[in-house]
C-alpha cells in the first residue's frame, strides 16, 4: 500500500468516526479538513495521471524504491485516487446545510463501493487490472477498506435518503436485509464456479456463460419468490388483524372502491363473504346520502383527516336487502405505497339510539309524574304548615303573663 493511500484512509476513517454519532453537527472544522485533505490529495494524483506531470506528492514523505519508474513509485492508482476523490467530496458536500445533501453523500458512497467492489471481485476471478480512462490497479486490502468506507458512508445516516428503504423496519426493510446475502454472494459464486469448470475443460466457455446466466437466473427467481412470499404473509396477517377487529371495518381507496372489507362488515350489511371488494362505497349509502356523498369524498381525499363522518346528523346506510339502519362512522386516513385509502369503521347505532329514545321517554315520563305529585300534595302541605303556625302562636300566648 503506498503511503499517500494508507494516509486517506486514515483521514477517512476520522471522519467517518467523527460523523457517524447522530448528534454529530454539521459544522465540525476537523472533519471539514480532514475531508478537504482527502480531496486535495486524490485530486491532485488525478491530474498527475491526466496530465503526465510529476507535482512531487507521491515521494513526499517516504521514498517508494519498490516500484520501477514507469509504474510512478508511491503514487496511488487511478481508480484509488477515484474513490477518495469521491469520498472527500461527499463529506464536504454533506456538511454543506443543503436539502439533498444525506442524498448526495449516499450516492457517492454507493459509487466508491461499486468501484472497489469491482476490483474486489475481480480478485476473486483472477482480474487484477480493469479499464478506467486508463488500465488501473487497486490492492486487496485497498480494495476491502473502500467497501467498508463506502458502507459506512451509506449507513451514517440510515433513516435518511436511499438507506431510508433498507433500514426500515417494515415488511420491505426486514425482506431487503434478509434476501441480501443472496443477492450479494449468490451472483459471484455462481459464476465463479461455471469458470472453473471452462478452465478445468469440462465445457467451452460459451456453455459456461451459458452456465452462469441460468443459474443468475434461478437465483434471482428464488429471491423473487421469497420476497413475494414474506410480503404475502404480511398482507395476510394485516387481513387477518382487519377480519379480527370487532368493528366492521372497510378500506376505500381515492375513487371511493372497496378493497378490503372484514367479515363482520359482510354480516352487518348481509353480504356474502368477499361479495363487497370492489364494490363502490355509494352502494352502502341510502338514497338520501349517496347522491351528495361522492363530492364530500372527493372534497375528504384532498385533505384526508381522522374524524367521524357526517358529524351532527343522522346518518343511514343500506343493506343488501334494501333495508335502512342508522350508524356511526369513523374514518383514518392510511398512506400506503399504492397510494392514500381510508379505513372507514361502521357501528350500527339502532339498538343504542332506541335506548336512548327509551331513556328519553322515561325521563318524560318521570317529569309528567313529578309534577302531579308536586300539585296534589302541595295545598295538603300548605294547610298543615298553617296549622302548626297558629298552634304554636296559641302556645306562646298562653304561657304570657296577664
Amino acid at each position: 500500500m503506498k503511503f499517500n493511500t494508507a494516509l486517506c484512509l486514515i483521514a477517512c476513517g476520522s471522519v467517518l468516526w467523527r460523523r457517524a454519532p447522530a448528534s454529530a453537527s454539521d459544522s465540525d472544522p476537523i472533519a471539514g479538513f480532514l475531508a478537504l485533505f482527502i480531496l486535495v490529495i486524490s485530486g491532485l494524483t488525478l491530474f498527475e495521471y491526466g496530465s503526465g506531470w510529476s507535482l512531487g506528492i507521491d515521494n513526499l514523505v517516504i521514498f517508494d524504491t519498490a516500484t520501477v519508474p514507469e509504474n510512478w513509485p508511491g503514487r496511488m492508482s487511478g481508480a484509488t485516487a477515484l474513490c477518495f476523490s469521491m469520498i472527500g467530496a461527499a463529506w464536504l458536500i454533506s456538511m454543506i446545510p443543503m436539502r439533498h445533501s444525506t442524498l448526495i453523500l449516499q450516492l457517492f458512497a454507493l459509487a466508491v463501493t461499486i468501484v472497489s467492489a469491482a476490483a474486489l471481485i475481480g480478485y476473486v476471478f483472477g482480474v487484477r487490472e480493469f479499464r478506467l480512462p486508463i488500465f488501473s490497479t487497486m490492492a486487496l486490502h485497498t480494495a476491502v477498506l473502500l467497501v467498508l468506507c463506502g458502507l459506512g458512508m451509506l449507513l451514517v445516516r440510515p433513516g435518511e435518503g436511499l438507506m431510508s428503504s433498507a433500514t426500515s423496519r417494515y415488511i420491505g426493510g426486514r425482506s431487503l436485509r434478509r434476501l441480501l446475502p443472496f443477492i450479494a454472494v449468490t451472483p459471484v459464486l455462481t459464476s465463479w464456479l461455471s469458470m472453473q469448470g471452462v478452465l478445468a475443460g469440462y465445457y467451452s466457455e460459451a456453455f459456461g456463460f451459458a452456465l452462469s446466466s441460468l443459474s443468475s437466473i434461478l437465483v434471482l427467481g428464488f429471491v423473487s419468490w421469497l420476497g413475494a412470499d414474506a410480503l404475502n404473509c404480511e398482507e395476510e396477517r394485516f387481513r387477518s388483524t382487519i377480519d379480527a377487529s370487532p368493528v366492521a371495518t372497510i378500506m376505500i381507496d381515492q375513487d371511493g372502491i372497496i378493497r378490503i372489507a372484514n367479515r363482520l362488515v359482510h354480516s352487518v350489511f348481509r353480504y356474502p363473504d368477499h361479495g363487497l371488494v370492489g364494490l363502490s362505497v355509494e352502494q352502502l349509502l341510502s338514497d338520501q346520502f349517496r347522491q351528495g356523498h361522492k363530492g364530500y369524498r372527493r372534497e375528504y381525499m384532498r385533505n384526508p383527516t381522522q374524524r367521524i363522518m357526517g358529524e351532527g346528523r343522522e346518518l343511514f346506510a343500506l343493506r343488501q336487502d334494501g333495508t335502512e339502519f342508522r350508524v356511526e362512522i369513523a374514518l383514518n386516513p392510511v398512506q400506503t405505497a399504492d397510494g392514500r385509502y381510508v379505513m372507514a369503521a361502521v357501528v350500527d347505532i339502532t339498538d343504542r339510539v332506541a335506548a336512548e329514545q327509551r331513556i328519553l321517554r322515561l325521563n318524560r315520563m318521570h317529569k309528567v309524574l313529578s309534577g302531579i305529585n308536586t300539585s296534589l300534595f302541595a295545598p295538603r302541605l300548605a294547610i298543615r304548615s298553617s296549622r302548626g303556625r297558629h298552634a304554636s302562636q296559641w302556645r306562646t300566648e298562653s304561657c304570657l303573663p296577664h
